[in-house]
């Protein structure tokens, strides 16, 4: 293999602006808590969820460890993200009741 193809880097990238970020999301999700930990990250009125940046943070670690205290990992945990993104595609409205589920 010559020096030239291994130092190009595992991913494309094509115009400069926006910078692409060399983190992770995980890393991206952190400074982002910490830099605007009180601000509005997530809000979804249906469901009654208003949350900060810090919050969002504290429940996607709380998520990351129930899972790995599960045993999931690598290309299980791929798979459970591709099953989620099925589910919203099929997802009814989120005014419809859904069985099951509490009525709001």
């Amino acid at each position: 293999m010559s020096t030239e193809a291994a130092s190009v880097p595992a991913y494309a990238q094509g115009a400069n602006t926006p910078a692409l970020l060399e983190c992770t999301i995980g890393q991206a999700l952190a400074q982002t808590a910490e830099r605007f930990a009180d601000r509005e990250a997530l809000v979804v009125p249906h469901q009654g969820v208003r949350w900060s940046w810090s919050e969002l943070l504290h429940r996607t670690d709380a998520l990351a460890a129930g899972l790995l205290a599960l045993g999931l990992q690598g290309a299980q945990l791929r798979r459970v993200d591709a099953d989620a993104v099925r589910h919203r595609a099929r997802r009814p409205d989120p005014g419809q009741h859904q069985p099951g589920l509490p009525r709001q």
